[in-house]
């Protein structure tokens, strides 16, 4: 065996009929030279492969990859990174995510391992098994997250997410209500618990959790004004020793920065809330002493929160009734901006009455309704050529 030192890059020598590398990168904890080799057919085939990590051995920037497992470190990462920063509902879907798809499919590769080839892979996978790619991108994020921090602690040198070609984005249908189905639906509501609340969402779009988190001190009656800053949002019941899955509370929160808002409400709407109220005043004496007064504007009779799964249901069995079918409670929010679009109310008027994070955001989902309101629009400019065709 003969060997030859490659003009200052590393240790360069011949075995048989290939050519080896070495390059020393460190001591291990007892103190030992650790090296990393390589194997080559020819002198030069090897010198290429050293040199890179000879130069980010000469700036200081060479790291050599982690032998901790990806599950292993998504917990470390979660657990001591995120859940002091993230909203208690996106630490739950991270959690969610993490457990579901990423620890079963790449969590036993090494963060040494983990390439951009397996991300891929898993990626395509999961398309093709019919995921969303709205969840892919939740995931992706996930990862990429975890990876980023796992360089800047120095366990990987490079974030091999990053490589990874997603699926082209497709928005979901959406299911708005037709102007028949409107009178259908607030036909079918009757005497309803909910029919206060769901007549309220069809002229103020808000969202399920803001919806059911409103509170009295968020209306303003005399102006015809809803403060949209709280939620009504679902966290896992971490206590072991706890009969219920998962806890419901009220929080300062929305789903985004923008999602805080004022939302103006017509003139029925004001005179309907007031009777809700006198409604609820009326049960509260009727219960007495057994009624918590949470300050909820959407209630039990006792006065507790009303669980959205239980919502959920409440909407299914009207519409049922009133022969409406693939529609959910957010069928009501998106019956709100096509009808604000319909009447040529501004697109970045919608978005912000919608809490949205930018307009481009909601013209994306409620692009089905634009050829309509262009068409319409069109028709009104008939005048000019009338008697002059």
């Amino acid at each position: 065996m003969s060997k030859k030192r490659g003009n200052g890059e590393g240790s360069i020598y011949k075995v048989g009929n290939k050519w080896k590398g070495a390059i020393i990168i460190g001591r291990s904890e007892d103190g030992k030279l650790k090296r990393k080799t390589f194997t080559g057919k020819t002198k030069e085939e090897v010198q290429r492969k050293m040199q890179p990590i000879l130069a980010q051995i000469k700036s200081g920037d060479y790291i050599e990859p982690s032998n901790i497992k990806l599950a292993d470190w998504l917990d470390t990462w979660l657990t001591t990174y995120k859940k002091n920063v993230l909203k208690p509902t996106t630490y739950d879907s991270y959690e969610t995510n993490i457990r579901r798809h990423l620890k079963p499919e790449l969590g036993h590769l090494t963060l040494k391992e983990l390439n951009v080839p397996h991300i891929q892979q898993f990626i395509n996978q999961k398309y093709e098994q019919g995921a969303s790619t709205a969840l892919l991108r939740k995931i992706r994020n996930i990862l990429h997250g975890a990876l980023k921090q796992a360089i800047i602690n120095q366990l990987i040198a490079k974030n091999p997410v990053e490589g990874v070609v997603m699926p082209k984005h497709s928005q979901k249908e959406i299911r708005v209500f037709t102007k028949e189905e409107e009178k259908q639906f607030i036909e079918a509501l009757g005497n309803d618990r909910l029919a206060t609340a769901f007549k309220l969402d069809l002229v103020s779009g808000l969202r399920k959790g803001e919806l059911l988190g409103l509170t009295w001190d968020c209306i303003d009656l005399e102006n015809g004004i809803i403060s949209v800053k709280q939620s009504l949002i679902r966290v896992k019941n971490r206590n072991k020793n706890a009969t219920k899955k998962n806890k419901y509370f009220v929080a300062d929160t929305t789903k985004t920065v923008n999602s805080k808002r004022k939302v103006p409400i017509p003139k029925t709407a004001i005179e309907m809330l007031k009777e809700h109220k006198r409604r609820q005043e009326y049960e509260k004496k009727l219960a007495g002493e057994l009624y918590q007064d949470n300050n909820l504007v959407f209630c039990t009779a006792l006065g507790n929160r009303i669980i959205p799964r239980n919502a959920e249901r409440s909407f299914k069995r009207i519409a049922n009734k009133a022969g409406i079918h693939g529609a959910t409670i957010h069928s009501l929010r998106h019956t709100y901006a096509t009808r604000l679009f319909e009447l040529g109310v501004p697109a970045k008027t919608v978005s912000e009455l919608l809490g949205h994070k930018n307009v481009a955001y909601t013209l994306n989902i409620y692009t089905h309704v634009l050829p309509e309101v262009k068409q319409e629009a069109v028709q009104k400019l008939d005048y000019l050529l009338a008697g002059n065709a």
